[in-house]
C-alpha cells in the first residue's frame, strides 16, 4: 500500500499470532502505517476511521459490521458463505472474495487513493440491510398487535404504519 494510511487492528489472538503479526509490521518497516490495539471494550466509542475492514474467512452474523454502520463507517469486507452480503450494500462498503489478497489491496489503495470517502454516513446509518430487516420485523409485530387489540375492542385500524399513520375507527354496533 502506498499513500497516507494507517491500520488499527482490535482483537485478540494466542500470543503466537499477535507475534507473528508484530514480526511481519517490523520486517515490513510499518510501524508508523500499524497500530495493534489489542482487546477493547467498546471500540467505537472513541475511534475515528474512514472504513472497517473484515477479512472473516467465516461468519454467522459479523456483528461489527453492523455496528461500523450505526455509527456510519464504511464497511470492506470478505464476501464469506453467511453474513457480509446480507449487511453490506452499495452505498455502504465493498465486498471482496475471501483469500482474494489481490482484490482486496485493490480496494484498500482506491480508498487510500480517493479524496474522500466516497460513501455517506447519513446514508450508511439509514441504509443497513440489518436496521431495514428490523424496522420491517418491528412493523409488523406491531401491525399484528395493532389489529388484534382493535379486533378485541370492536375497532378496525386503518392506516400505513410503514409512515407511523395509524388512525382508529369504532365499527358501528348494530341494535
Amino acid at each position: 500500500m502506498s499513500g497516507n494510511w494507517q491500520l488499527e487492528i482490535f482483537g485478540t489472538g494466542d500470543a503466537a499470532e499477535i507475534d507473528h503479526v508484530k514480526k511481519f509490521v517490523s520486517n515490513h518497516q510499518l510501524e508508523k502505517h500499524v497500530i495493534i490495539r489489542g482487546w477493547v471494550a467498546k471500540p467505537f466509542d472513541n475511534l475515528e476511521c474512514d472504513y472497517l475492514v473484515l477479512t472473516s474467512k467465516y461468519e454467522g452474523l459479523p456483528m461489527v459490521l453492523i455496528e461500523a454502520q450505526q455509527h456510519g463507517i464504511a464497511c470492506i469486507s470478505a464476501n464469506c458463505p453467511t453474513g457480509p452480503d446480507d449487511i453490506i450494500t452499495l452505498e455502504s462498503g465493498y465486498l471482496y472474495e475471501p483469500g482474494d489478497i489481490d482484490q482486496l489491496s485493490g480496494i484498500l489503495q482506491r480508498c487510500i487513493d480517493a479524496p474522500t470517502v466516497p460513501f455517506d454516513p447519513r446514508k450508511i446509518r439509514a441504509k443497513s440491510k440489518h436496521d431495514q430487516y428490523v424496522e420491517q420485523e418491528r412493523l409488523s409485530m406491531a401491525k399484528g398487535k395493532v389489529k388484534k387489540l382493535a379486533s378485541n375492542l370492536g375497532m378496525f385500524a386503518i392506516g400505513n404504519l410503514g409512515s407511523k399513520l395509524i388512525s382508529y375507527q369504532k365499527v358501528n354496533e348494530k341494535s
